[in-house]
Formats: C-alpha cells, structure tokens, sequence
C-alpha cells in the first residue's frame, strides 16, 4: 500500500534554523541548506551519507526541467 504506515502514524518533520543555515529532517531523510556557502547537502541518516549541490547547479537542474 502506498505510504500506508506514514498515512496513519503522521509525518514528524523537525525544522531547525540557526544563523544562514537551515535543517529539515523527515524520518531518515533531511536537507540542510547553507545560505553563506550557497550548498543545499541531502542528508540520508540511516545510511550516514550526504550529497552536495550548489546553488548554480540546482538552477541548472531547474532550467533542464
């Protein structure tokens, strides 16, 4: 069943904001946004692995789209 147990336990998102960087965590899954180094990091805590993405590079994925 799609999202059958987040349909019925809720998703828990923690938001978290300090300085130019801010943190959203949902389950395993989280983004951290860095306004001063212009990165965005997607954050996969049950694996304990990040990717990194620049704000140029996201503008380029946004433009091919």
């Amino acid at each position: 069943m799609f999202a059958g147990r987040q349909m019925r336990e809720g998703i828990i998102t923690t938001i978290a904001v300090k300085g130019d960087k801010k943190l959203s965590r949902s389950g395993d899954q989280g983004t951290l946004v860095d306004l001063a180094a212009e990165k965005i990091y997607a954050i996969d805590f049950k694996k304990k692995s990040y990717t990194v993405m620049t704000f140029d590079e996201m503008r380029q994925k946004i433009k091919e789209e």
